[in-house]
Formats: C-alpha cells, structure tokens, sequence
C-alpha cells in the first residue's frame, strides 16, 4: 500500500476497481484486516472478460487503483449463533478473510465451513490447516453440486433440528428452527437449495 499506507476494512468486504470511466469490477479482499499495509485480491481469470484480462496482464508492482473499502458481508462476532459458512468456488474468497482473521484474533468458538468446488480448490490447505489448528473449526470440502445437500445434512444434525427452509436461506441467511441455530454466511451461491449459479 502506497496511499493511503493502510487500509482499514472489515473482513468480507470489497475493493471497486475501474476499467474506464463506465466499467468497474468488484473484488473481494482475500487477506484478513490484521494485516493493513498489504491487501489482497483474488479472481477467477477464466471466463475472459475485462476485469480478467487486467488480473492476467498485472506486473508484480503494478500500480492499483481502486475505491473501498464497500460492502456488508461481514461477520458479527457478537452474533451467539455459531455460524455456518458457505461458499462455492470464487465465493471463498470473503469468507477466507473472515475465518482467517477470526481465528487469528482469538475467536475461540465453533464455526463450520461447506465450500463447494472443483478438484483446484483454492485456499484448500489453508482451511484444512485451519481446521488442525482449531478443533473447533469444521471444514466441508464438497463438489460444488453437493453443497445444499450438505449443509441440509449439518443442520439437521444440529439437536434434530427441522430442515432449513428455502426462504430461510435466501432472506438473508435466517434460520427456521431452534432458538440457537447454526448462523448461516453464503458466498457465491444462488440458494442452498438449488444448484449454484454459473
């Protein structure tokens, strides 16, 4: 970072990038707000557009410029549910920040994690480490495919607890069961219940 030296965000949040005067692309922050003086991005360069374009051309040194913090995906900490995260391909890139930076500042309750990929899963071996290190942290890698069913099966396993509703999951993550649920966080996913958007 030049200027500012710093950047203040909250993990989950975003950086607007622009292309021309018309075109911008967003781009979730990958790395945790602990480290300030470095950010980083992460992006899908295969479908071919502008923004993947500028990532495939950009020289290490390079300088960026860009508007943000923005954004409200962002964890609570004070919210007492235990969360449930999910996320499908690109989408673990906020929650990366998120559990990262929870479980570096001392977190120390239980959260799960069912990202939905291909066989090139990104930050994989960061979330498995995550997972040895902190035996409260549960990770689910799942095919992509798979995700609603899997995270149907962990709620349900929670006490008993009834399914988790279709509207539940697209109204902003609410829960339709026992007072203390899982708190569901979803990034990159259509709906629980369906399959991911392409």
């Amino acid at each position: 970072m030049h200027e500012p030296e710093s950047l203040t965000f909250e993990a989950g949040q975003w950086v607007s990038v622009p292309f021309g005067p018309k075109i911008v692309r967003a781009y979730s922050i990958a790395s945790p707000p602990h480290s300030p003086r470095v950010i980083t991005l992460c992006a899908d360069v295969a479908p071919g557009g502008i923004g993947s374009a500028w990532f495939r051309a950009l020289a290490p040194g390079a300088e960026v410029v860009f508007k943000g913090p923005l954004g409200g995906f962002v964890f609570a900490r004070t919210d007492p549910r235990r969360p449930l995260f999910v996320a499908v391909e690109i989408g673990i890139v906020p929650v990366r920040s998120i559990l990262t930076h929870l479980y570096a500042t001392g977190f120390g309750r239980s959260a799960t994690l069912v990202y939905g990929a291909g066989p090139a899963r990104i930050y994989d071996r960061e979330m498995r480490s995550l997972a040895r290190r902190y035996p409260g942290f549960s990770y689910h890698p799942v095919p992509a495919a798979d995700v609603a069913s899997t995270v149907d099966s962990l709620v349900n396993e929670d006490r008993g607890a009834p399914r988790l509703r279709r509207g539940a999951a697209e109204r902003q993550g609410a829960w339709g069961g026992p007072s203390r649920p899982p708190h569901l966080n979803r990034s990159g996913l259509g709906s629980p219940s369906r399959p991911p958007m392409k």
